[in-house]
């Protein structure tokens, strides 16, 4: 038996507020599935890429930092590449 689950088209938007939030398409309407808020001094979100794989988001911010927002859990990674160091931080 194939356990393979169809996944439905998914859509990413971001609000004024900062908040993050993930749809799912369903034929003629959205349900929101998870949001998320990113909080912090540099850290208004200015740029949104998902990787080719579609299990991060890369979010960049106005203070020049990258950060990984895990696209299953919807949570950020302490992992960020920060404009002043240009070295993966731990």
């Amino acid at each position: 038996m194939d356990n393979t689950r169809i996944q439905r088209p998914q859509l990413i938007s971001l609000c004024d507020d900062n908040t993050l939030h993930l749809w799912e398409i369903e034929e003629k309407s959205l349900v929101e599935l998870k949001s998320h808020l990113l909080e912090g001094k540099n850290k208004k979100i200015s740029s949104i890429c998902v990787e080719a794989a579609g299990k991060n988001v890369l979010l960049g911010t106005e203070g020049g930092n990258v950060y990984v927002l895990d696209a299953s859990t919807f949570s950020v990674h302490e992992d960020a590449i920060y404009q002043d160091v240009s070295t993966r931080v731990r």
